[in-house]
């Protein structure tokens, strides 16, 4: 399977979707059955429980679907899926992430569903953004454990990434 590096990153988001998908679908089992790409992956899987444990701790969860609920509220519009590409997809189903379409409604992000985001590893955008109101919510101290966190998992899914073009021998 020839992979050209635009269609994993500038193509629409449906055919990054289908890409990640047939990405999964012939080298899925090989990545996994590589030790050091699996110890990689699960170190990322790690890191984004404590992230999630730090954002549940913070009340983010309610708090971001409270404002998402409101009129012109919330974060995750439709623009935030093309910040999503194939490599991203790829990972989210390595981590057993059930990827599809969630939403047609060209308002919010197509990957927001029922219970917010169904992404493990999320677009950069969405691990750095914080609005003001959960800066004005928390103390700084919690905000910083927040940002650790996150960073933690940014860089870690960075290095899969990387990973995965080069052992996909994507250029």
């Amino acid at each position: 399977m020839t992979v050209d590096i635009n269609s994993l990153y500038f193509s629409e988001p449906a055919a990054r979707l289908e890409l990640g998908l047939d990405l999964h679908r012939n080298y899925g089992d090989g990545l996994n059955g590589n030790g050091q790409f699996a110890t990689e992956l699960e170190k990322l899987d790690c890191l984004i429980s404590r992230l999630q444990d730090q954002m549940s701790t913070m009340d983010m969860f309610d708090h971001c679907k409270s404002c998402g609920q409101k009129e012109g509220g919330g974060c995750c519009s439709a623009y935030m899926a093309g910040e999503t590409d194939s490599i991203l997809i790829l990972i989210n189903l390595l981590l057993g992430v059930d990827v599809g379409i969630q939403r047609t409604d060209d308002m919010e992000c197509v990957y927001l569903g029922q219970r917010g985001c169904i992404f493990k590893a999320k677009p950069m955008f969405c691990l750095n953004y914080n609005c003001s109101s959960i800066y004005k919510s928390n103390p700084r101290e919690v905000i910083a454990c927040l940002d650790k966190a996150a960073g933690n998992v940014l860089r870690q899914q960075y290095k899969v990434e990387q990973n995965l073009l080069r052992l996909l021998d994507i250029r």
